[in-house]
């Protein structure tokens, strides 16, 4: 695999023989290995790492990379089945990022590995297996043997499907109903590692007009056989894909930088696998691979000659749901002689109304009863008004408002109710407040005068002149005629006295008060406001 040369550091290795030191090392021909360039030192020292796992060695080079340093690296597979980097740089330099990472740093001197500690220094002792040994590796091997870390696939606008060509079309047409942009573009899929030949496959680029890729879309994807969901990591050139549920064992802006330009690479889920991933051609606009259906087209006949087909018969079904409101109840015969008896000692009987009716007699009031009643079908208000169906039932098929308002014949004065198995109507005008069912006509009231008293308020009549004289009241009359008299008119007062009876206090109390009885008016006020608590 060659070098990209203008990236900032890439992977290569080279074939070292097992008599080669390091010095003759610098003069043997370079082959494709893991590699990360840059200037020679004037004075350079080798320094070695051993890993137990790809994945720490592969995190390492991250960390070697993220550094700063281009030097060249060389990673072997041991034959102990651990994992061999050598490059050249100080000991003192790199010793603790390869520590960090899980591995045991070594350093070359006198053409022998010495192992070191964490403070760079060496034991006395070199180790007596060859470390070095081993078949060279390159960052596809790496990656082959390295697990993916899954991950939550957050939201995307932009997202790229490796899809096998026999389901391109169908996920080409769910992309594009959701106003989805698609490019389209032909590749041959190899495997990153092995020697299976390359198959076809079509890589779609779906990007959102707006927002983001819905997360249905996704998943439908995600579930077709073969088929990988990934999105591009790294440098903006989409030469690194990643499963969108997994995250790479590298950070993604390192690995990217270390594909070469001409390839592009897949790492997808572990039944899927990593794959190279060839492009050929030009992308392809995916809304010019569909075609508009063309359809005969029917004349229609008018309205006139069309046969419907036959309504659908309403039903009313029990549906639980809906409708857990009670504004209304529906009583029969012995039901209306409780009611008689419960609702005599109950305030709410002066706003409750009845609609009695042949053996069904409806109980309702504005905006609904103001209490629960203990016995009868309970009801619920619908709308257009003058509907009321059980409670706890719906209609099947549904009846918006005007269908109602036509099925049931509901006008003015019209109040329906609906139940199971039986409909009833009544009609507003036999409206009667509840409190009629146990007040009976009123006892016999006496009124009038009798004879004697008429002689006597006669009399009274004839005499009062001459009390007045007698007492001086005329005189004083006179001198307080001169004040401001105030309006104090039988007939004021007797409206006031009738507006009492009638229970209108504050009327009472307003014509007390123009008759200049404040304190009497004050108890009209009073009573008034007793009554509102």
């Amino acid at each position: 695999m060659s070098t990209d040369n203008s990236s900032s550091f890439g992977f290569q290795i080279r074939r070292i023989s097992d008599t080669d030191s390091p010095a003759t090392q610098q003069e043997t021909e370079p082959l494709p290995a893991a590699t990360i360039e840059a200037p020679k030192t004037e004075t350079t020292s080798t320094t070695g790492g051993r890993f137990q796992t790809a994945a720490k060695l592969l995190a390492f080079v991250g960390m070697l990379a993220g550094t700063g340093f281009r030097h060249e690296v060389v990673c072997r597979r041991c034959p102990d089945k651990t994992w061999w980097i050598e490059f050249e740089l100080p000991p003192d330099q790199v010793v603790h990022l390869i520590c960090t990472a899980g591995g045991q740093p070594f350093a070359h001197d006198n053409e022998q590995w010495h192992p070191l500690t964490l403070a760079g220094e060496s034991f006395t002792t070199p180790d007596t297996d060859d470390p070095s040994a081993g078949d060279l590796i390159e960052l596809a091997d790496l990656l082959m043997e390295t697990t993916l870390h899954p991950r939550q696939a957050g939201p995307l606008t932009t997202v790229h499907v490796v899809v096998l060509p026999a389901l391109s079309r169908w996920v080409l047409r769910r992309a594009l109903a959701l106003g989805i942009q698609v490019d389209i573009v032909s590749a041959l899929r190899d495997p990153l590692r092995g020697e299976n030949p390359a198959s076809g496959v079509l890589l779609l680029r779906l990007q959102a007009q707006q927002g983001t890729v819905p997360q249905s879309l996704l998943q439908a994807i995600s579930a077709l056989p073969y088929t990988t969901v990934a999105q591009a990591q790294g440098p903006g050139d989409e030469r690194l894909l990643v499963d969108i549920h997994y995250r790479p064992p590298l950070a993604e802006s390192l690995l990217g930088a270390m594909i070469p330009t001409e390839e592009t690479w897949l790492l997808g889920a572990p039944d899927i696998g990593h794959w190279r991933l060839t492009l050929q051609g030009e992308a392809v606009d995916g809304f010019t691979l569909l075609e508009a259906p063309t359809l005969p087209m029917t004349d229609m006949p008018t309205i006139s000659k069309a046969g419907l087909p036959s309504p659908l018969p309403v039903q009313i079904i029990r549906d639980t749901g809906v409708h857990s409101r009670i504004d209304a109840v529906l009583l029969d015969d012995t039901e209306l002689r409780w009611l008689q008896t419960f609702l005599a000692s109950q305030p709410v009987s002066e706003t409750v109304f009845l609609l009695p009716g042949l053996d069904k007699h409806l109980l309702t009031a504005p905006g609904g009863l103001p209490s629960q009643i203990p016995f009868g079908l309970p009801l619920t208000h619908l709308n257009p008004g003058g509907l009321f169906l059980e409670t706890g039932l719906n209609f099947y098929p549904a009846l918006p408002e005007t269908a109602r308002q036509h099925t049931f014949g509901l006008g003015d004065g019209q109040v329906v109710v609906l139940m199971k198995d039986e409909a009833y109507r009544f009609n507003t005008d036999n409206l009667i407040p509840v409190w009629a069912l146990w007040v009976g006509k009123p006892p016999t009231i006496k009124e009038g005068l009798g004879a004697e008293s008429q002689k006597i308020l006669a009399k009274m009549a004839k005499d009062l002149p001459a009390v007045k004289a007698k007492s001086g009241l005329s005189s004083f009359m006179k001198k307080s005629s001169k004040k401001k008299q105030k309006d104090r008119t039988p007939d004021l007062l007797k409206e006031a006295e009738r507006a009492e009876l009638a229970g209108n206090f504050v009327q009472a109390a307003q014509l007390m008060e123009r008759a200049g009885e404040m304190s009497a008016a004050g108890r009209l006020y009073e009573r008034e406001a007793l009554q509102a608590i």
